[in-house]
């Protein structure tokens, strides 16, 4: 805001773009390093217990801190219930945080906001901004962006694309009926799950920016 001359003064179209490469990094970089990086402690130290190979315990920790729909293991521990079962909590609150951290930093780059900028420029009916933000732009995102991660899984699997895309949705929706049964068998493509699940946390942090940023008594004291 400019106090002198009282305008508002609109960011100019290299910070828009440097916001963007800062928070794709971070979504699709940082993000999945870290749950990378909790799973192979946590895992490790599960692993440890059960005196049973990394690998096991990692996509254990993974598959529940990412809450997959499809198990990237189907190994579970036996005799160190009690380490687990500490194991376990550790998992849930590090999801916990991560996702609240994530959704900081969402917020930090004024997603919502950009989002709802967009959209004036062709809607001036307000009540039609976040129907449409709600409604069709973030759905058709999704969407997209589930394809192309499936497909990419897909190609890793040898699977048809189809099967790709519904696998990764069912994940990312977190589906108790899954919309495929088929799961990743090779050690590239389990990596490539984790990756995407991980940056599926992140767009669902936009989604529930966005959410937080409504504000419906303006529009009924307005009323």
């Amino acid at each position: 805001l400019d106090k002198e001359r009282g305008a508002i003064i609109m960011p100019s179209n290299d910070n828009i773009l440097k916001r963007v490469v800062y928070l794709c990094a971070f979504i699709f970089i940082l993000f999945p390093l870290l749950a990378i990086t909790l799973a192979s402690i946590f895992g490790g130290r599960l692993a440890w217990a059960e005196n049973t190979k990394f690998i096991h315990g990692f996509l254990y920790v993974a598959s529940n801190l990412l809450g997959m729909a499809n198990p990237l293991t189907v190994w579970e521990p036996t005799t160190g219930i009690g380490v687990a079962i500490v194991i376990d909590i550790y998992t849930a609150v590090a999801a916990l945080i991560s996702f609240g951290i994530m959704l900081n930093v969402v917020n930090l780059f004024r997603i919502p906001h950009e989002i709802n900028n967009l959209i004036r420029k062709v809607v001036a009916n307000e009540v039609l901004v976040p129907m449409i933000a709600l409604g069709i732009i973030i759905p058709t995102w999704y969407a997209g962006l589930c394809s192309f991660m499936g497909a990419i899984l897909a190609l890793a699997e040898n699977w048809h694309v189809s099967e790709g895309i519904l696998y990764v949705l069912s994940n990312i929706l977190g589906l108790a009926v899954p919309l495929t049964n088929v799961s990743p068998d090779s050690a590239a493509g389990k990596v490539i799950d984790v990756v995407i699940s991980s940056i599926a946390l992140g767009y669902i942090a936009i989604f529930a920016d966005y959410v937080t940023t409504l504000n419906p008594s303006t529009f009924v004291r307005v009323k």
